[in-house]
């Protein structure tokens, strides 16, 4: 059975994992984007081997940095990753979280989001540096709700 050390990353993981999201060939985490709902897992050395984002725009939620290294895919650490953020966003009463993709549409649909009509998507969102100048425009907008109910 896999076991992962998940935790909230700090600034001093950022070249860890910027250098995850590099390899991956996904847009890097300035320090001034670092929020206080970045994860990260560690393996048994404490190398950082995935990571994952939110950032908080009033009501809302925007996934991003997801990354988990290519020795530690299939293995179920990206749904920890997501569940974390998930969790995350419900305890802070967001009401939506969203996620712009070009690569991993399938599969945050398998974890419950849905593929948004871009011009749809809450202004808030849409000021964010990920939507409207680093990811490109041919990205997928996908959302899934928060419960916020206890």
């Amino acid at each position: 059975m896999n076991h992962f050390n998940i935790q909230k990353a700090n600034k001093i993981d950022l070249p860890e994992i910027n250098q995850l999201l590099k390899a991956a060939d996904l847009p890097l985490v300035d320090p001034e984007e670092f929020t206080n709902y970045f994860y990260k897992s560690t393996d048994q050395e404490n190398k950082v081997n995935s990571a994952i984002g939110l950032e908080i725009y009033e009501n809302y939620g925007l996934l991003r940095s997801m990354v988990v290294d290519p020795n530690y895919r299939n293995k179920g650490i990206a749904g920890i990753l997501i569940d974390q953020v998930v969790k995350s966003a419900t305890d802070i009463g967001l009401h939506e979280i969203y996620l712009l993709t070009s690569t991993a549409e399938k599969y945050f649909l398998k974890k419950g989001f849905e593929v948004k009509n871009r011009e749809h998507c809450p202004a808030e969102i849409k000021g964010s540096k990920e939507y409207s100048s680093i990811c490109p425009s041919s990205s997928s907008l996908m959302s899934k709700k928060i419960s916020n109910q206890g």
